[in-house]
């Protein structure tokens, strides 16, 4: 019996004896692990600091420059469109004299009235279909929306507002046709002049925005001098590129090399 129990005695100890072992083993090669992947992210923190500030570096660089060159393309537009701008200012300056001449407001000038009463081109035509729905249906809704009247009497409401749009259709009709007796039929020569004095300001605009979008679109940069800029970005490429070669092979060593004596020396101690 006593034999039995000594066995049995025996053989629980083994168990706890290996369970034991496996747990120091588990904790031992966690404990590598841990060691080496520290170890290893330290080598690899000390490169990606440097290459950090390096990147800073290379951003300013490379803003300054964006900054420099947006600057010279403003520089380039101005000047290939300056003689276009003295054009436009001339010539509006011509269309103020030409009101002042013939006794008009200045709103006679305006694109909003030549679109009204010297209707041309899809544009302006739509802008006016644009000005009528908005005069005879929104406009007549609206008064009639702030009417201080009872809108729930259905017959009456309905008379209402079929009178409210009649008055205001009306109304806005008489002034189109006001405007158009006191400006276009007594001074239909001079606004004709005057819309040919907007017409080669618009055909300034469009060739202003033409210039730009070439500008823009020039992939050539040299007239724009940003060498010195060019220049230290590619330094700080190079400085880039030479941490991360360094980087690589520290961390090549490391897994060759300082990762064994790691784990020789943890396995030592323990």
């Amino acid at each position: 019996i006593n034999s039995t129990n000594q066995v049995e005695n025996l053989k629980n100890e083994e168990k706890r004896l290996d369970k034991e072992i496996n747990s120091n083993k588990k904790t031992l090669k966690d404990n590598i692990d841990s060691t080496v992947k520290s170890r290893r992210n330290a080598v690899a923190s000390k490169y990606d600091s440097e290459i950090g500030k390096e990147e800073d570096r290379l951003k300013k660089i490379k803003d300054k420059r964006s900054k420099a060159k947006e600057k010279g393309v403003k520089e380039r537009i101005t000047e290939e469109t300056a003689e276009l701008t003295a054009q436009n200012k001339e010539l509006k300056g011509n269309i103020r004299t030409a009101l002042k001449g013939e006794r008009l407001p200045r709103f006679c000038g305006s694109s909003f009235y030549f679109a009204l009463f010297f209707t041309k081109g899809a544009s302006e035509v739509f802008f006016c279909g644009l000005m009528m729905i908005l005069m005879c249906f929104v406009l007549p809704g609206a008064v009639y929306y702030l009417l201080p009247v009872n809108k729930d009497n259905g017959f009456t409401s309905k008379v209402i507002l079929a009178a409210t749009y009649f008055v205001v259709i009306i109304l806005v009709v008489f002034i189109y046709l006001l405007i158009a007796g006191k400006t276009k039929k007594k001074h239909e020569d001079g606004l004709k002049n005057i819309r040919q004095l907007r017409e080669r300001i618009q055909g300034n605009n469009r060739q202003v925005r033409k210039i730009t979008r070439a500008i823009r679109k020039d992939n050539n940069e040299e007239v724009y001098e940003l060498g010195d800029f060019d220049a230290r970005i590619k330094e700080v490429e190079d400085e880039i590129k030479r941490i991360s070669d360094e980087k690589e092979k520290a961390l090549l060593n490391f897994d060759e090399n300082i990762s064994n004596d790691i784990v020789k020396e943890i396995e030592s101690k323990e």
